[in-house]
């Protein structure tokens, strides 16, 4: 068994010493937990949301024969934004318009003059500028931009030839917030239809500001010819008067508009970059329309030279499904053949149509001057060598081969007996 062991009480000196430990250890104990809020309650220099004018839009408009620039900036208003429980309406943005002919950079401070907030534009959704100031030249705008820190490249920019400030004084119905609306309709017509440009984003014409290959921006117009700036617009069941309307695209040369296509040339020009991720097309099989929705396509492209011709191939494989039959006939193999066969046909002309067109006009959609430059064979240079803009006789050779597949159970369409006068 062990050896019982004594107990010795502590001597006045050792009470003395662990008392003193013990004041140490409640005075760190106390110090931990008055430090622990300070992390947990944020950053003291942070600045609340009722202090910032947050920016989700800007508009850029030139006055014509003059250097001078109006800009607009759209503010949220939380309080518009957010439900209400009763009391009237409550304007969901505010625009603040400024001019003058210097840099973008300096109409904050300009703003801020009659903002009673302080300026965040760190929330851009979309960057509008007129047709007046994208023909006149951006340089302004982009260079400025360029040289903030807390800029966003992946702002979407577009181009509009309404009236700018009915543009940036329009509500939208559903989205309270314009600039939001607006990029919703882009990314869903990017996606669905391809009737939208997918990269027309401010850092896809800032990569190419010093190339030769053009860049589409999407152009948009106000659906009505009289805009609502009051808050009664939300109020209106007829969504469709009060809205953004996607109406083609702006053709930019560096930091130039240099032209416009149609909402059909940017399906093509989607398709040919391999961008259109879904469409629908119509069709005319036996003298009965029809409509088939093309899925994503695989595009493999080709550049080779033949006595001194620069040759394009594309060979495109796309899928298809039928959206609308309006024949009697069951859905056998030679009808699936005839409809793979008509869209083949259309594609490889609409397409090629649409890049002979721009060719013709000197835009350089697909980049194929600088494919020529990086090419290193001698018949390359010295084609190239004796021609400088070699790229504008290029022969574009398209081939398409549809395959489609059928969805749904209905093997024959069902056909009225009512003959249409």
């Amino acid at each position: 068994m062990d050896a019982h062991v004594p107990q010795v009480a502590p001597t006045k000196t050792e009470k003395q010493v662990i008392k003193m430990y013990g004041r140490i250890r409640n005075v760190v104990a106390i110090v931990i937990l008055i430090g622990i809020p300070i992390p947990l309650s944020g950053c003291w220099d942070q600045r609340e949301i009722n202090q910032l004018a947050i920016i989700n839009m800007l508009g850029v408009n030139k006055i014509p024969g003059q250097p001078t620039l109006e800009l607009y900036y759209q503010s949220i208003n939380p309080s518009g934004v957010a439900a209400k429980q009763g009391g009237g309406p409550s304007s969901p943005v505010y625009t603040y318009k400024v001019t003058g002919s210097s840099a973008h950079a300096s109409f904050t401070y300009e703003v801020s003059d009659i903002l009673p907030r302080q300026l965040f534009p760190d929330h851009y959704q979309a960057i509008i500028i007129s047709e007046t100031f994208a023909r006149y030249g951006i340089s302004r705008l982009l260079n400025s931009y360029e040289l903030q820190s807390n800029r966003r490249a992946n702002v979407e920019l577009v181009v509009t030839d309404s009236p700018m400030n009915k543009v940036m004084n329009t509500y939208i119905p559903f989205e309270k917030i314009p600039g939001k609306s607006l990029t919703s309709i882009i990314n869903i017509q990017s996606k669905t239809s391809a009737r939208a440009v997918k990269n027309s984003r401010f850092k896809d014409l800032i990569e190419k500001v010093d190339s030769s290959k053009a860049t589409v921006v999407n152009f948009i117009r106000l659906n009505a010819n009289k805009s609502d700036n009051t808050t009664k617009n939300l109020e209106k069941i007829d969504a469709y008067q009060r809205s953004f309307v996607l109406n083609g695209g702006a053709v930019f040369l560096r930091d130039r508009m240099v032209g416009k296509i149609s909402i059909n040339d940017i399906t093509w020009y989607s398709y040919l970059t391999e961008n259109a991720e879904s469409f629908l097309q119509h069709l005319t099989i036996d003298r009965f329309p029809m409509e088939v929705e093309v899925g994503k396509s695989k595009v493999k492209k080709k550049l080779i030279i033949s006595d001194g011709i620069p040759i394009y191939t594309f060979q495109i494989t796309s899928d298809l499904r039928l959206r609308s039959d309006n024949t009697a006939e069951e859905m056998r193999t030679d009808k699936v053949n005839r409809i793979e066969s008509a869209f083949n046909a259309i594609a490889e002309k609409e397409a090629g149509d649409f890049i002979k067109r721009a060719t013709e006009k000197g835009w350089d959609l697909l980049g194929i001057h600088d494919q020529i430059a990086y090419q290193r064979s001698k018949e390359w240079k010295t084609a190239l060598d004796k021609d400088s803009e070699l790229w504008k006789k290029t022969r574009f050779v398209i081939h398409v081969k549809a395959v489609m597949s059928t969805g749904g159970t209905l093997m024959r369409p069902y056909i009225s007996d009512i003959k249409e006068e």
